[in-house]
C-alpha cells in the first residue's frame, strides 16, 4: 500500500467519526426526553470535533497563514450560512409572528445582526443567535489561531503548548466562577484548546497502539460505559457556554474518553468504504449549518404521517430522535450537493469539489 493510499484509508475513519459527531449534535438539538442521555452526548460530541481538527493539523503553518486559511475555510462559511439562516428565520418568523415587524424592530432585525457579529451560540440581552450550531465555526477559528500563536514560541520543544493548556484551564475555571462572557466564542475556543492539543499529539501514537478489531470493540464499549458513569456524576456540561459541570478535570477526562470511544469504534471500519457516509463526513460543515432547518421539515412530515400534534412542545423518545436525525443526515445530501456544485464560494472555495463518489 502506498503512502497516498494509506492516507486515503486513514481519512475514511475520520469522516465516519465526524458524521457520528454531527449526528449527535443534531440529536442534542431535538426536544428529547432523556436528560441523562443529553448530558452524556454533551460531554464529548464537541470535544470530538476539536480533537479531530487537531489530529489533521500538521502544525507547520505560520500564524499569519493560519489566520488567512482559517478565515477562508471557517469565517466565510459562517457569514454565508448565517445570512441564509437569517433569511429563512425572517420568513418563518414573519409567518408565525408578524407582530415582530411592527412592534419589535430590535427583536426582528437588529438583535439577529448583532448575534451574527458576536458569534456566540446563545442569545443575550442585546443579541439573538439565529443558527446556534454556527458558533463552532467561530470557536474553531480562534482555537486554531490561539494554538498557533503559542506553538510558534517553540515548535520543537512545545513549551508554548504546555503554557497555553495551563492558561486555558485557569481561564475557564475563572470564567465559570466569575461568569465573565467573552465574545466571538473565544471562551469556547480556549476551553477547546486541550482537546485540540490532544488530537494534535494523538496522531503520533494512535497507529502504534492500534489494537485489533476485538480489542477496539471492547475498548470502545468500556470507554462508553465509563463516560456514561462520569457524565452522570459531573452533570450538565456545555462547551458552547463554557460550562464544565461539577469538576473541571472530570470534564476534560470525560471528553477525551467519549471522543476516544468514537475514534476507536470508527477505526474498526478503516478498510470499509461507503461513498455516501464519506461524502456526508467530508461535508459536516454544511450539516452543522442546515440540520436545524431540515429537522423542522422532518418534524412536520412526521407530524403529518403519525397524526401527532407537536404544538412546539412534543418530546421525542431517544429512538425517535436518533431515527429522525438519521433521516436529516440523508436529506442533507441535497444542500451539500447544491452548495459544492453551484456555490463553492460559500465554503471559501473557488472550484467545485467533493462530488459524490459513484464508483
Amino acid at each position: 500500500m502506498t503512502i497516498e493510499n494509506k492516507e486515503k484509508v486513514r481519512l475514511h475513519w475520520i469522516d465516519y467519526a465526524k458524521l457520528i459527531g454531527v449526528w449527535l449534535v443534531a440529536i442534542n438539538h431535538v426536544n428529547m426526553d432523556s436528560p441523562a442521555l443529553i448530558d452524556w452526548i454533551l460531554s464529548f460530541h464537541m470535544p470530538l470535533f476539536f480533537m479531530l481538527s487537531g489530529f489533521v493539523d500538521k502544525g507547520k503553518a505560520s500564524v499569519s497563514d493560519t489566520i488567512k486559511k482559517s478565515a477562508k475555510s471557517l469565517l466565510i462559511p459562517y457569514f454565508w450560512f448565517y445570512i441564509i439562516s437569517y433569511v429563512w428565520w425572517l420568513v418563518v418568523t414573519f409567518r408565525r409572528h408578524p407582530e415582530l415587524y411592527s412592534h419589535d424592530f430590535m427583536g426582528g432585525f437588529v438583535k439577529p445582526m448583532i448575534g451574527m457579529l458576536l458569534g456566540e451560540g446563545y442569545h443575550s440581552a442585546i443579541s439573538t443567535m439565529i443558527n446556534v450550531p454556527l458558533w463552532f465555526l467561530v470557536g474553531l477559528f480562534f482555537c486554531r489561531v490561539i494554538f498557533y500563536l503559542f506553538l510558534s514560541f517553540s515548535r520543537e520543544k512545545y513549551y508554548g503548548l504546555i503554557l497555553v493548556n495551563i492558561l486555558s484551564l485557569i481561564v475557564i475555571f475563572l470564567r465559570n466562577h466569575l461568569q465573565i462572557n467573552i465574545f466571538w466564542s473565544i471562551d469556547s475556543a480556549i476551553m477547546a484548546i486541550p482537546f485540540y492539543t490532544f488530537g494534535f499529539f494523538m496522531k503520533r501514537f494512535l497507529d502504534k497502539m492500534d489494537p485489533n478489531v476485538i480489542y477496539k470493540v471492547v475498548l470502545s464499549v468500556s470507554l462508553l460505559i465509563i463516560g456514561i458513569l462520569l457524565s452522570r456524576w459531573n452533570g450538565f456540561v456545555d462547551i458552547n457556554t463554557s460550562n464544565y459541570g461539577k469538576n473541571l478535570f472530570v470534564y476534560y477526562i470525560n471528553g477525551l474518553i467519549g471522543a476516544l470511544a468514537v475514534i476507536f469504534f470508527t477505526r474498526i471500519f478503516t478498510n470499509f468504504k461507503s461513498p455516501l457516509l464519506i461524502y456526508l463526513g467530508k461535508n459536516t460543515l454544511i450539516l452543522f449549518a442546515f440540520h436545524l432547518i431540515i429537522t423542522g421539515w422532518v418534524k412536520k412530515a412526521y407530524e403529518l404521517i403519525t397524526g401527532a400534534n407537536f404544538g412546539g412542545n412534543y418530546i421525542f423518545t431517544p429512538w425517535e430522535s436518533a431515527a429522525m436525525c438519521a433521516v436529516v443526515m440523508l436529506i442533507s445530501v441535497i444542500p451539500i450537493y447544491i452548495i459544492n456544485k453551484y456555490f463553492p464560494f460559500m465554503l471559501g472555495k473557488s472550484k467545485k469539489v467533493l462530488q459524490p463518489d459513484v464508483k
